[in-house]
């Protein structure tokens, strides 16, 4: 009897160990197709796919040296410092990583993460009043763009700290999952099969005419500008002061501590700036005068002080916070002279492209496969009448020319052709005369032969040089 029964346990421990064997396998086989065949099709609750193309680009290129700035903040950031510029005048390469209406906490957050796994030696942060603003926890709009910006870094005991301490976890549940880890996010909403789809490429190009060009995160803005009278009416008022707006709250301090604390432990300089706006503003630095007394690798640059030197009018704006490209032109150059002076970086060299009436100061071009291809020059000045009926040519010059455009064979020619006339396509920031053009060729920087650029009239007799690059002009 007694060997019946321990024959019947045996038996019965066995069905156990196999039925959870099977069970384990069972879910171990169901969490492998729902992590690698399900969720990445479930839908997030949104991004910003140039956001996310900077995520991107920068973990890709994370040898540490490829990108020397970094950006963190909002609109008022990404629209306003120029790399292109920070590439042409100091040699550095930058990237911005803000995303819309991003708060200063999410900013710290997003830029610790980043400086964990890449040595950046600058990076700035956005706190204007709208970085440090305190929205009420029932207003959707914030928390949304807090969620797309956290939800692309993957879960760390950082991310979970500090926001607990600001995120309302209880109003926005499924955003509050969504900001700590994608794949819980996703896994939260694996019932909205209707809303499954692919995920675009990591790729980020711009097509609107609103946009001059796209570059490393950078939007370069040509939006219908405000009216001159909005113009005159609000950039001239006394500065406006509203303290309740800007909240540096015990816990903001503490964590803007821990992160000036870790940049100073990878020799990483932090730049705090306020944007140009519409309207003067008085900004209280108090705190950050603490900042910088307690620490040597702190600095804070007010782009919205001293604003009788900028050459600015109403088209240098397309609302009260946001300007177009030739008011972003101006800060960059500003903040790179901040920059210069601060850290001893030398500029580089200029070398001008002397054309016998003019020079041209400046000539750039992007030739990145994955973003957009522009070309951008500046002239000191044009003499009237010099160039009439002649138009400027870039030829962009192939090593394999399987690569060059349909109308570029047909004609038998062996560059990609594009022509600017340099009597309308320009827009002036001072004396300085700026053309940009992006342009859509299969060439990129890694086929490129040369760029040659030179001026063209049938029949032409004066003689304008041309010029030849291999790579940008140092």
């Amino acid at each position: 009897m007694a060997n019946f029964k321990n024959g019947r346990m045996k038996i019965f421990k066995k069905t156990i160990f196999l039925f959870c064997f099977k069970l384990g396998v069972f879910f171990l086989v169901l969490g492998i197709i729902i992590i690698f065949f399900i969720l990445p099709f479930v839908s997030d609750i949104g991004n910003d796919k140039r956001y996310l193309y900077a995520l991107n680009e920068l973990k890709n290129r994370n040898n540490n040296d490829i990108y020397d700035a970094a950006f963190f903040g909002n609109s008022y950031s990404f629209t306003a410092y120029d790399p292109s510029i920070f590439r042409s005048r100091l040699g550095l390469n930058a990237i911005h990583l803000n995303s819309g209406s991003q708060l200063l906490e999410t900013s710290l957050i997003v830029a610790k993460e980043q400086l964990q796994k890449n040595d950046l030696k600058y990076v700035f942060f956005e706190v204007s009043g709208a970085s440090l603003r305190r929205p009420t926890k029932n207003l959707d709009e914030y928390w949304y763009y807090q969620t797309i910006a956290l939800q692309e870094l993957p879960f760390s005991w950082n991310k979970l700290k500090y926001t607990l301490e600001y995120f309302p976890t209880r109003e926005f549940r499924d955003y509050f999952i969504a900001a700590l880890s994608k794949n819980a996010g996703r896994a939260f909403r694996l019932n909205e099969r209707k809303n499954y789809k692919k995920r675009w490429s990591q790729n980020f190009k711009t097509t609107q005419k609103t946009i001059h060009f796209s570059t490393n995160g950078f939007l370069a803005n040509r939006q219908k500008p405000i009216s001159k009278t909005k113009f005159e009416k609000e950039f001239y008022l006394p500065a406006y002061v509203n303290k309740d707006e800007v909240l540096w709250t015990p816990k903001i301090i503490a964590q803007v501590r821990d992160f000036i604390e870790y940049a100073k432990s990878k020799n990483t300089q932090v730049i705090f700036i306020q944007s140009l706006k519409l309207y003067a503003t008085v900004f209280d630095t108090r705190i950050i005068e603490t900042f910088k007394s307690d620490y040597d690798n702190v600095n804070f640059l007010d782009l919205n002080s001293d604003r009788n030197t900028y050459d600015l009018d109403h088209s240098s704006y397309y609302d009260s916070t946001h300007v177009n490209y030739p008011a972003s032109y101006q800060v960059t150059n500003r903040l790179i002279d901040s920059l210069s002076t601060w850290y001893n970086i030398p500029y580089i060299p200029n070398v001008e492209l002397d054309f016998k009436y003019f020079k041209i100061d400046n000539f750039y071009y992007c030739l990145d496969k994955t973003q957009d291809k522009f070309i951008k020059i500046e002239f000191d000045s044009l003499p009237e009448g010099i160039l009439n009926d002649h138009k400027l040519v870039i030829g962009i010059y192939p090593k394999d020319l399987e690569l060059l455009s349909l109308k570029a064979k047909e004609r038998k020619r062996n560059s990609d052709g594009f022509i600017i006339d340099v009597n309308k396509d320009y827009f002036e920031v001072g004396t300085k005369k700026i053309i940009i053009k992006r342009i859509e060729t299969k060439i990129d920087k890694d086929n490129l032969k040369k760029v040659k650029l030179y001026f063209h009239k049938k029949g032409d007799t004066l003689g304008l040089k041309s010029y030849e690059f291999s790579q940008l002009p140092k």
